[in-house]
């Protein structure tokens, strides 16, 4: 990971006034790949741990560290985005985890077309990306279309289940799938 951010030179700049300049650049810089770091970190330990441990997790994050749940979801979502992840735009990328988020957001194409055409820098601030890219960051969700998840875990010896309960259980799961996504362990 290169820690080198190219900067256009001034012509009026002193070269020790250069050097420090990209010295606080390359330092700035780090945040941007610290909020990637995080968000990989994350989904790692969302992929690696059960559902269980990422909770307790998670939980100690928000309670200890003080990262909310908000921002613990759009660091994942970040670190998610195949053109934010990648090392070749890091430098152009803005040190907030905010307008990170909005940007991930962007449909593919129309990102790499902003990061060609300059419309998204390091300096792009999150009002910015709201109103160059406002419809294109907010996904339009129909009143009904609320995604659910249920998981019902089963722990324990199934015959103690009466059989009818257990037959009911499962048609009701069956017939809830249609709405939402249903999960189900030891069933």
């Amino acid at each position: 990971m290169s820690t080198e951010v190219a900067i256009s030179k001034p012509k009026d700049l002193p070269a020790d006034i250069l050097q420090s300049v990209q010295e606080i650049a390359a330092s700035w810089r780090k945040s941007t790949e610290a909020i990637i770091e995080t968000g990989n970190l994350l989904n790692k330990a969302e992929s690696d741990f059960t559902h269980e441990q990422y909770s307790s997790l998670r939980d100690y994050l928000i309670a200890e560290v003080g990262i909310s749940n908000s921002v613990i979801s759009k660091l994942k979502t970040i670190a998610r985005n195949p053109l934010l992840i990648d090392p070749n735009y890091h430098h152009r990328l803005p040190p907030s985890y905010a307008t990170l988020y909005q940007i991930s957001k962007i449909e593919q194409s129309v990102l790499k077309n902003a990061f060609d055409e300059g419309e998204v820098t390091s300096v792009t601030q999150l009002k910015d990306v709201t109103a160059k890219f406002g419809s294109l960051t907010k996904k339009p969700r129909k009143k009904n279309d609320v995604q659910t998840n249920l998981t019902v875990t089963f722990s324990g010896d199934l015959a103690d289940l009466d059989a009818n309960l257990l037959k009911n259980l499962k048609e009701v799961l069956t017939s809830l799938q249609q709405h939402i996504t249903v999960k189900t362990r030891g069933i």
